[in-house]
């Protein structure tokens, strides 16, 4: 069974390991190594714990079979649920749990219209797996990062 619980304060080491892996997963081809080691000082257990309190961004831990393989990041805009990152263990990849895992999205959204991606433009495998999903292509952004360092990414959203 695989379930999507919100955060609580005992998932908190778990939200920045799995954000941190995300991190230097994701952007490794993209990204120099010194970059990638500051993006990643964004995803300690303090600023998360800061957030969870400011309910700023909004930390889902994804469990299957009662082990903890993944998180979801979230932030409510309006009328949309953005995904700022989502992270699944390796060894949980290619199991067909994708599509439960956004199953489990659409509720934690059941009140909004859409949910929202940004997902690089050289992530094509990560693209087709939203768009299997029901995610179109809405607009392409250049989204800046610091030092002059641009990542050229697809918005894809999903309306409800």
């Amino acid at each position: 069974m695989l379930e999507i619980v919100k955060h609580n304060k005992s998932y908190i080491e778990h939200c920045s390991k799995f954000s941190d892996l995300f991190t230097k997963e994701y952007y490794f081809n993209l990204l120099s190594d010194k970059k990638i080691l500051e993006l990643c000082k964004f995803n300690t257990p303090e600023l998360i714990s800061r957030d969870i309190k400011e309910k700023t961004r909004i930390y889902h831990i994804i469990k299957y079979e009662n082990e903890i393989i993944g998180y979801v990041l979230t932030e409510k805009k309006d009328e949309m649920l953005n995904i700022s990152q989502i992270f699944v263990l390796k060894r949980y990849r290619k199991q067909g749990l994708f599509k439960k895992i956004i199953e489990e999205i659409k509720d934690i959204a059941n009140d909004l219209k859409d949910i929202n991606i940004y997902i690089a433009q050289d992530k094509k495998a990560i693209q087709k797996i939203f768009e299997m999903q029901g995610f179109k292509k809405t607009q392409e952004i250049a989204q800046y990062i610091g030092d002059d360092v641009y990542i050229f990414e697809f918005e894809y959203c999903l309306k409800l």
